[in-house]
């Protein structure tokens, strides 16, 4: 894990790879959604089974992207590239060797202006300066439309349901261009 970028007290790390505990801040944020009755949406249970299936997948690699603050896990997002086409059905990906799919992206302390600061000025000039020329986000929570649509454009819509209730998802997916 090498460290990025730093603003004030939080250290913006990166590593190739993946672990559990990576997932800490989605952990905290499917805590707030049952004490706040917000949806049976579980988002630790899915990410956990998806990327137990990404890292037994040959031709896909993850990049874990982390906020630390002291040694809390604050942040956590997950690019992943390679044969991405094979896991993004929903859209056609556009010169794969060049794409990411950007992965679980979650906060702590939202609202302050740090996910704005990561994705912008940290995580996209990271990989443009690699290379790479766009990122594809697919999000369920419609509370992160506007903040993806800061950065790119909306390429289609999708619906998906809540695991226990069968509550309705409407799904955005999203192009940000790195160059």
């Amino acid at each position: 894990m090498h460290t990025i970028a730093q603003k004030d007290s939080l250290r913006f790390q990166v590593t190739r790879g993946f672990q559990n505990a990576y997932l800490e801040p989605v952990a905290h944020f499917v805590l707030w959604k049952l004490k706040n009755d917000w949806d049976d949406y579980n988002e630790l249970y899915h990410a956990t089974k998806y990327f137990d299936g990404l890292l037994k997948t040959p031709g896909l690699w993850i990049d874990s992207h982390l906020i630390r603050c002291d040694d809390q896990i604050t942040g956590c997002l997950f690019l992943v590239g390679g044969a991405i086409s094979g896991i993004e059905s929903k859209y056609p990906i556009e010169d794969e060797p060049t794409a990411l799919s950007l992965k679980y992206f979650h906060i702590v302390d939202k609202g302050q202006g740090i996910g704005r600061f990561w994705l912008g000025e940290v995580v996209m000039p990271y990989y443009a300066g690699r290379g790479f020329k766009r990122i594809y986000v697919n999000s369920s929570h419609p509370q992160s439309f506007p903040f993806y649509l800061r950065f790119g454009e909306e390429i289609c819509r999708y619906n998906k349901v809540s695991d226990i209730h069968g509550i309705p998802r409407e799904g955005r997916s999203f192009l940000l261009k790195l160059t």
